[in-house]
């Protein structure tokens, strides 16, 4: 997740989010949330107005961690993610699978795909659009095995129809981003669109 621990504490707060905002989402995207941070802002008090910063922060850290296109988190959240589950499996002796998913049907909405699987996962998982039309779920306590029967699950009759790649911990995938790339190779080399 891109951290905001860059902020200036000699800065006015103002400038220091309107930095942040630019820094990390594109164009149009950053003047709307500095439009909502600015009404904000001329609606506290003065003696609120730290409070206010306060939670144009972590609003701002929430909107920077998920994908606008789903509401679910993005690849940068995942990624971190990722690192956190990796750690505990390691300390825990845990297994632990990622999942990949491509959505193979242009048809298909990413938004209803992306609730799909969220319904059909666990408290523990975690769900991520990686990529347009790619989704990504870590699968904490869960190894080769329970990762094929989660792919069967997600891939009913019902739901949208996804192209599967996964990838477990092991010694040669010891770290969040050498089990992501291997997950998506097994994808059987298809690019993010």
């Amino acid at each position: 997740m891109t951290e905001l621990s860059h902020i200036e504490a000699d800065l006015d707060p103002y400038e220091n989010i309107v930095g942040a905002v630019r820094q990390a989402l594109p164009g149009e995207a950053a003047e709307r949330l500095l439009e909502q941070i600015a009404d904000a802002l001329a609606a506290v008090a003065d003696d609120d107005a730290a409070t206010a910063y306060a939670r144009l922060r972590l609003e701002l850290e929430r909107e920077i961690a998920t994908d606008s296109a789903t509401g679910l988190r993005n690849r940068s959240r995942l990624t971190d993610d990722l690192e956190r589950e990796i750690a505990s499996a390691w300390r825990y002796g845990d297994p632990l699978a990622l999942l990949v998913l491509e959505l193979v049907d242009h048809e298909d909405d990413e938004r209803a795909a992306g609730e799909w699987l969220l319904r059909l996962t666990r408290v523990s998982d975690v769900v991520a659009r990686i990529a347009p039309r790619r989704f990504a779920i870590i699968l904490p306590r869960t190894g080769s095995t329970g990762c094929a029967l989660a792919a069967a699950r997600f891939s009913g009759p019902d739901g949208p129809a996804f192209a599967f790649g996964s990838a477990t911990l092991s010694a040669d995938t010891s770290d969040g981003a050498a089990l992501l790339a291997l997950a998506e190779e097994m994808l059987g080399g298809l690019p993010p669109d």
